[in-house]
Order: structure tokens, then sequence, then C-alpha cells
């Protein structure tokens, strides 16, 4: 995934729900008429979705299985949350940088391949971006940016700038 500003947002306060196994709302901080005209900055004024509806739609839609172990990056401006087992020998992994970190790559690596009866020299991963610049612009379905193989080592595939 190649997400806005929403997308870490939401990985930010919702995976420390996920992750401790526990249940939690994310708070909305807007005053005034922003409180409720946004619906939780999920929709702008004439109700198109935001950046962060698409998120939530994917991750209520495809994160299907079973949480697999993430950690953040040691910086703590990169997030993932990855499940497997929504259809075999797939994991969906919802990844996002800080904002403050601007345009930044990360090196992300998924590890455990066998484990999700994955089997030979590649894999196919699908990329998507999830565009957003802010929480009052109307945006389109997560842009699909393609399937590409990537080669695998060791059990795990490893995606490097990304």
């Amino acid at each position: 995934m190649r997400p806005s500003r929403e997308v870490h947002w939401y990985l930010d306060s919702q995976t420390m729900f996920v992750k401790s196994l526990s249940h939690g709302l994310g708070a909305n901080w807007a005053s005034q008429g922003q409180l409720h005209d946004f619906l939780a900055n999920l929709l702008v004024k004439n109700s198109s979705p935001a950046g962060e509806w698409h998120v939530y739609q994917y991750y209520s839609q495809a994160m299907k299985g079973n949480r697999v172990g993430t950690s953040r990056s040691d910086d703590e401006l990169f997030e993932v949350y990855a499940t497997r087992g929504g259809s075999a020998g797939t994991v969906k992994i919802l990844a996002a940088i800080r904002p403050v970190a601007r345009k930044k790559t990360c090196n992300l690596s998924i590890t455990g391949l066998s484990g999700v009866k994955v089997k030979g020299p590649t894999v196919r991963i699908r990329t998507y971006r999830f565009d957003g610049p802010n929480v009052s612009t109307a945006v389109g379905a997560p842009v699909n940016l393609g399937t590409f193989k990537h080669t695998t080592k060791n059990d795990q595939v490893s995606l490097e700038n990304y």
C-alpha cells in the first residue's frame, strides 16, 4: 500500500487497539461545525468520501483472516498492520508513513512465507495507493499500481525503498 496521511492516522490509533487485542474507538478532535459536518473525517461537505473512508473500507472488506505480528519502524515514522488467511496463500498489508515524515521510503520485509503456503522463487504483489491530501478533499477509490513479481529468499520477500 502507498497510503495517504489518513492511512497513517488510522494505523497509528487503531493498531494500538488491535495489536493489544483491545476494543477501542478513535477520537474525533474536531470542533464546532467540523465535529459533525465531516462524519469524523470520512466524508467531505458534499458527502463524497475522503481518503480515510477508503482506508476503512479496505480494512473492513480486504483485511480478512488472522492478524499477524508486525512492528513499526525504529524512528516510529512507519507503521504496518497485516493479516493472513483471507484466501489461500495471501497476506494483506496496510502500511503508512507519518505525515511529518513527508515523502520517505521504507524497507518492508515479509517473513514466514511458508506459513501461508507460499512456495517458489517469486511472489506476486499488488500495490494500491490511497490518496487524500487532507480531510476536506474528496478522493476516488484507491489507485491500483499494478501487480509485480518479487523474488523470495530464505522464506521471506523484501521490498526496499518502498
